[in-house]
């Protein structure tokens, strides 16, 4: 009799417990993350440096050709480089030829708080991180140095990598929890 009263017992508090968890209401961090990463929400960070070699930074365009990623050879009063990898590719804005690489992107690496601002919508703190490309990271400081050089009244690459926080707002539907954009 005691044995089959603690298996109902247990059996009840099983079932109160799952209910009440499907049934939750509130946004968590880790669901408010997942939809997050579900989105676009990473920013890609593309850099722009001449494909024609400055003396003053030649040490920056040597270090990348002892690497193979690029190749430069004498033309006229300069050394123009080409692109021996794919992650580098070629543009030419305004006439002007220059090299451009993905050094990375801006994304979501925590969300810091979650706040219940009604029964159905809610907001996230979440903060954004620089995440560098592979090649990006092996070469910083050259491509840095290259980027700065060329940067033409953009905002320094150390700038444009910084951390920061956005707030995140969420409305949640009949099917559960949606981001709905960033403030």
């Amino acid at each position: 009799m005691v044995q089959t009263f603690t298996i109902k017992l247990v059996s009840v508090v099983a079932i109160v417990s799952l209910c009440y968890s499907c049934g939750k209401k509130e946004l968590d961090r880790q669901t408010a993350m997942r939809l997050i990463q579900g989105t676009q929400a990473a920013t890609p960070v593309v850099i722009n440096f001449f494909a024609y070699e400055h003396e003053d930074i030649r040490p920056a365009y040597q270090e990348l050709e002892n690497a193979g990623i690029i190749k430069c050879h004498p033309e006229g009063p300069f050394r123009v480089c080409v692109s021996l990898s794919p992650s580098l590719v070629r543009v030419v804005p305004g006439g002007e030829i220059r090299l451009q690489l993905s050094a990375g992107t801006i994304g979501p690496t925590a969300v810091t708080g979650v706040t219940q601002t009604g029964p159905n919508s809610a907001t996230a703190d979440v903060q954004f991180s620089f995440q560098a490309a592979p090649l990006y990271a092996q070469h910083q400081a050259a491509f840095s140095s290259l980027y700065e050089r060329a940067r033409l009244g953009y905002l320094l690459i150390s700038e444009r990598t910084q951390p920061e926080a956005r707030r995140a707002v969420f409305q949640r539907y009949d099917d559960g929890w949606r981001l709905q954009g960033f403030q």
